[in-house]
């Protein structure tokens, strides 16, 4: 280690064992974990208005409902001319005895 990482290490370790420096660290986790539930609680909040809302409720169920049939063409799309599956269904009929 050079001279400069043992300093910067040396002074981290003293400032970090230090019962106030500490103290404020335990009392700034404190503060932002009640933040935290705040920002929580307001989310939770929102998302439940907006889901019980009926104009709100309305748009997420229409955006689902054309999220979910725009993925089931795709799925179909993708079943019926894959060109792994069609080469594969080729060299299947190849390859059979029939």
């Amino acid at each position: 280690m050079s001279i400069v990482h043992k300093l910067a290490w040396m002074a981290v370790r003293k400032v970090a064992g230090n019962p106030r420096v500490q103290a404020r660290a335990i009392d700034a986790v404190r503060a932002a974990d009640k933040g935290m539930e705040k920002v929580a609680e307001k989310t939770v909040d929102a998302v439940t208005t907006a889901t019980t809302a009926s104009p709100a409720k309305n748009a997420i169920k229409k955006a689902d409902d054309t999220m979910t049939r725009a993925a089931d063409k795709v799925a179909e799309i993708a079943s019926s001319k894959d060109p792994a599956r069609e080469v594969g269904r080729a060299l299947g009929k190849l390859f059979s005895d029939k």
